[in-house]
């Protein structure tokens, strides 16, 4: 991969992190209950994807107060991201690349899409260059600077795991804007407000896998939801795919699925818990104690992680 993929990550008092360090791959999966800081680890990569802005900018402010540990000053937060080939790092008042080309450019925040945006009409050409945005408005304009070719491809993909559409249309309203319809077996031709949101999610999904714009590090919250259990395989697959063709793009998601987990390798999953001091800690999956022999019984990873107690296994690993 390119110096887009980032290896590691330190935080040291920014928000419920008070010293962590998380190694990530290609695809890393963060699970963990409510209020382990999963979500404000993508915090962190969309704030210093921000502050770097793809700039030479040698001088910054301090991280924002709300972003510091409780009780801690915002001069005593920062922040170090490893690249394969370089370092990005954000101590007070200085943001600073060393040994290569480090860098956050194009990276959105985390992706959370929201279905009713993602029906609504767009104007033609909106988006220009830019990634489809974090909640999904604009997924027309998207979609219409793909060319034939790439539309029909995604088309084939969509209509394959939602058989009861066959064909998907960008109409225009009005000049220089288009909305979602779609054909619908037995039922004929529909706009976006009257089909599932289920199958609106797996489109913007889809959409994001072959646009050619979509960030080189793409953070995605609890894609599992409003898609149906059994779609989220492809979906994982897809995303795998991704990491791996030759302009590869880095995937970290947050997950409260143990479906997920069944089609992701161990060695890509992160658990995030809290210490008794109200610290977020973050543990491989595959080093806590109990989970190789869960696994080696005959559990599946979703399955290990369901019936267990992370905070206690984690104690356990010491």
């Amino acid at each position: 991969m390119t110096d887009a993929y980032l290896q590691n990550v330190t935080l040291h008092n920014f928000k419920c992190f008070r010293d962590a360090s998380v190694d990530l791959c290609p695809l890393t999966v963060l699970i963990g209950k409510n209020d382990t800081g999963k979500s404000s680890f993508l915090d962190a990569i969309s704030y210093a994807a921000w502050m770097s802005d793809g700039r030479e900018r040698d001088h910054t402010e301090p991280v924002p107060a709300e972003l510091a540990t409780r009780g801690c000053t915002t001069n005593e937060s920062k922040l170090t991201f490893q690249f394969e080939h370089g370092v990005l790092f954000f101590e007070p008042l200085e943001t600073r690349r060393r040994n290569g080309t480090a860098t956050l450019d194009n990276v959105q925040p985390p992706y959370c899409l929201e279905p009713h945006l993602l029906r609504n009409p767009a104007v033609v050409g909106s988006l220009g260059k830019l990634p489809l945005p974090y909640n999904g408005q604009g997924l027309v304009a998207a979609l219409d600077r793909f060319s034939t070719n790439q539309f029909v491809a995604l088309q084939n993909e969509f209509i394959a795991h939602i058989p009861t559409i066959t064909e998907i249309r960008l109409e225009s309203p009005q000049p220089g804007e288009k909305e979602l319809w779609f054909e619908v077996r037995g039922v004929g031709l529909l706009q976006a407000r009257f089909v599932s949101d289920g199958a609106m999610l797996l489109l913007a999904f889809l959409t994001i896998i072959h646009d050619e714009n979509a960030p080189k590090i793409l953070l995605i919250e609890e894609p599992e939801n409003g898609i149906h259990p059994k779609q989220l395989e492809y979906i994982v697959h897809s995303f795998y795919s991704l990491t791996r063709r030759p302009n590869p793009i880095q995937i970290i998601l947050t997950t409260h699925s143990p479906y997920i987990l069944d089609f992701v390798d161990k060695k890509d999953i992160r658990v995030f818990t809290r210490d008794e001091s109200g610290g977020a800690i973050v543990s491989p999956f595959e080093s806590l104690k109990g989970i190789s022999d869960m696994l080696s019984s005959g559990y599946t990873q979703g399955e290990a992680w369901y019936n267990s107690d992370e905070d206690e296994l984690v104690k356990q690993s010491g």
